[in-house]
């Protein structure tokens, strides 16, 4: 009786750490395909994501087409309004262009404020199409990011008053 509860508290063990060590793989494997900052493919997993869709291109002539998405002016955001703006800055971008691509299409953080989307099955001309998207969405979002922070400037500095956003 003693030896088969000692048996069975093993096996509870056993199955208890594998299940801890199957889900810090599974965060392992996360941490070394995403961005921490962006939530987005890293620059590692997109070069890997992008390698697939050039060698898929290839094999069944499929168009295929990149588009490097870059965060214009980004230092001065970085030194007027300090790195945790910049950051957000980033996340803001990063959600936008997302969400603005369409099912397929795979976007990852290249370097500090690029970012390249993989277009597979998608010509120049629908490239364009897409990346004009892309910017009129990541305009419109820069946009109210800028409203909505001139608000919290101006509240901070007493309410009742405006502030522009420049």
């Amino acid at each position: 009786m003693l030896a088969g509860l000692a048996c069975a508290l093993l096996v509870g063990n056993l199955i208890s750490s594998r299940v801890k060590l199957r889900d810090a793989n599974r965060d392992l494997d996360q941490l070394t395909r995403v961005d921490a900052l962006t939530g987005l493919y890293n620059r590692r997993q997109i070069q890997h994501s992008l390698d697939e869709a050039v060698a898929n291109a290839d094999r069944y002539g499929h168009p295929m087409s990149v588009l490097m998405i870059d965060i214009d002016r980004f230092k001065l955001i970085n030194d007027e309004h300090g790195h945790e703006a910049g950051d957000e800055a980033l996340r803001l971008v990063a959600a936008t262009v997302q969400s603005s691509l369409r099912a397929g299409d795979v976007i990852g953080r290249w370097g500090g404020e690029e970012f390249l989307a993989v277009l597979a099955s998608t010509d120049c001309h629908a490239a364009t199409v897409v990346a004009e998207r892309v910017r009129e969405a990541v305009t419109v979002s820069a946009l109210v990011a800028a409203a909505d922070a001139a608000m919290y400037a101006a509240k901070a500095a007493g309410r009742d008053r405006v502030r522009a956003a420049g």
